[in-house]
């Protein structure tokens, strides 16, 4: 959204933030003088108290002039909490101002504290459902604006589904965040490669070779140019976008480093420039002496990718709360956790816990997520996966899902073990199986803590990279859902967890959650 259409849409929620708090006086009129007295009570009618509306209307309006229009966010660029959040702390804020402004005129006497009170709560109930209503018609309108745009892909044939997925899937970030999921890609030019390499759905959408770059006239309404992973030499590719700047039609270029897509997270301004992070996992930070590493998201899928090789035959373990206090209480699994390549924190309070230690720049790197994310990056084809562990339904689901929603995925196997101990003879085919799919990566989902057992028992034996995943694997296959992005994000999905299956988990959460907390914060280990 452009800087005018924000300012149109703040105007419009201002307006109605007004009359919500005309609203919420009224109505705490209609409380304070006429519900709660037999007859009508004089003191409805006391000038007073409309002055004090147009007092409190006239100081909301300045400090939407002066906060919320100029730097805060709009209610859709918001997830459910920050509104609430952003709420609560404007009804402090205004409080504040409207009391001292009634002492500055020497009316505070003249009030009824538990009228401005009463008003004030009422205006928080008022102002939910008008933000929550706003942010939905809002993500609405930009869905519906956004849709809107015919977009022409510039990449590589070998590139080319899994661009359109990855537009599809995250989106194209501009230099304001902005996610552009919703680009509707109807012209397809590659920069290397040819037509016959793509599925026919996007094969019919090439219109030819950047050898030969047809003008923007020539593909039909084209509005938007997406520039993706071109095979080609900078200078090519700088020549290639000045070219395309001309046309006069927005140009989107995703950055890359050693082919492959650059995150949010791998970002940084420094200096007013726009800087990739890498740090080669190196700095670590203990937590109940778990030496986890400090990363994040994107950083994470990049390293494994560009050090499958050195990382073959070594495990990754994605440790939360639970493995944390786990760990704690065992030698022998801290010896394990720790006896691993890499231990990201798989869950918010693992990574806040960095964050009070001074790793400001920690972040949590999710099973689920991480694999999503390495999903979509080897669409290319260029890696394969094998899943080892969960019932075979789950697995059968997760294959037809994998399919589905990563085309291009190479799946080397899958395999369900018998869920008892195996026999020496057992696990070395199991061993065997893993290692003649030659597959890249290893997905364990046997469930914590017996798949990081099984990967430290199996290191130097298995030819590939190991990840411990136990449930991410479920929620792939969709035989368990996973909360929303919003829950995630507010760092309660432990308790979405537990509200599906409350028997097998209270009994867990009770004692590690409580435990943590205890030590972290009261012991502060």
């Amino acid at each position: 959204m452009d800087k005018k259409a924000s300012s149109r849409q703040w105007k419009k929620l201002l307006l109605i933030e007004m009359f919500g708090i005309a609203a919420s006086f009224l109505i705490a009129i209609l409380f304070r003088f006429e519900l709660f007295y037999e007859h009508m009570n004089k003191g409805a009618f006391d000038p007073d108290f409309y002055q004090l509306v147009f007092l409190f209307i006239l100081v909301t309006y300045a400090f939407w002039v002066l906060a919320d229009n100029t730097k805060g966010p709009l209610p859709s660029q918001q997830n459910p909490l920050e509104i609430l959040v952003t709420i609560f702390k404007n009804q402090i804020f205004l409080m504040i101002v409207l009391v001292l402004s009634l002492f500055v005129i020497h009316r505070v006497d003249k009030i009824s504290r538990s009228m401005i009170a009463l008003h004030l709560v009422l205006n928080v109930i008022i102002d939910i459902p008008i933000r929550f209503s706003f942010a939905k018609y809002l993500k609405k309108l930009e869905k519906l604006n956004w849709k809107s745009f015919n977009t022409l892909l510039i990449t590589d044939a070998e590139q080319a589904e899994s661009e359109i997925k990855r537009i599809h899937n995250q989106g194209v970030t501009n230099i304001k965040g902005k996610q552009l999921a919703d680009l509707k890609i109807t012209s397809i030019i590659l920069s290397t490669g040819d037509a016959s390499r793509l599925p026919e759905q996007y094969a019919k959408l090439v219109k030819g070779n950047i050898s030969h770059l047809p003008s923007i006239e020539r593909i039909s309404e084209v509005e938007k140019i997406v520039v993706g992973y071109v095979s080609c030499s900078e200078k090519e590719k700088t020549e290639l976008i000045k070219k395309l700047r001309t046309y006069g039609v927005p140009v989107y270029t995703q950055l890359y480093d050693m082919g492959l897509p650059i995150g949010q997270e791998a970002t940084w301004g420094v200096g007013g420039q726009l800087v990739t992070l890498y740090t080669g996992m190196k700095n670590k930070c203990p937590v109940l002496g778990v030496n986890y590493t400090v990363s994040n998201l994107d950083e994470a899928i990049h390293y494994v990718r560009t050090n499958r090789d050195e990382l073959s035959g070594k495990y990754i373990c994605f440790s939360n709360v639970h493995t944390a206090v786990t760990a704690y209480d065992s030698p022998d699994y801290m010896k394990v956790q720790n006896g691993a390549a890499v231990i990201y924190p798989d869950g918010y309070p693992i990574a806040n816990e960095q964050n009070r230690k001074g790793f400001i720049d920690a972040k949590r790197v999710a099973g689920p997520d991480f694999m999503a994310n390495m999903f979509l990056s080897t669409m290319d084809g260029k890696y394969s996966h094998y899943f080892y562990g969960g019932s075979q339904e789950t697995l059968d689901a997760l294959k037809k899902r994998l399919k589905q929603d990563y085309p291009g995925i190479k799946i080397a196997g899958m395999y369900s073990p018998p869920f008892r101990e195996l026999t020496p003879e057992e696990d070395a085919a199991d061993i065997k199986k893993i290692n003649d799919s030659k597959a890249d990566f290893i997905w364990v989902a046997l469930g914590a803590p017996k798949q990081e057992k099984w990967m430290a028992a199996h290191e130097g034996k298995v030819n590939g990279v190991m990840f411990g995943i136990g449930a991410a694997i479920d929620f792939h296959a969709g035989t368990i859902s996973r909360a929303p992005k919003w829950v995630q994000t507010i760092g309660f999905e432990w308790f979405y967890r537990l509200l599906q299956d409350p028997k097998r988990l209270i009994k867990r959460y009770m004692e590690t959650n409580f435990k943590f907390i205890w030590l972290t914060r009261i012991l502060r280990k």
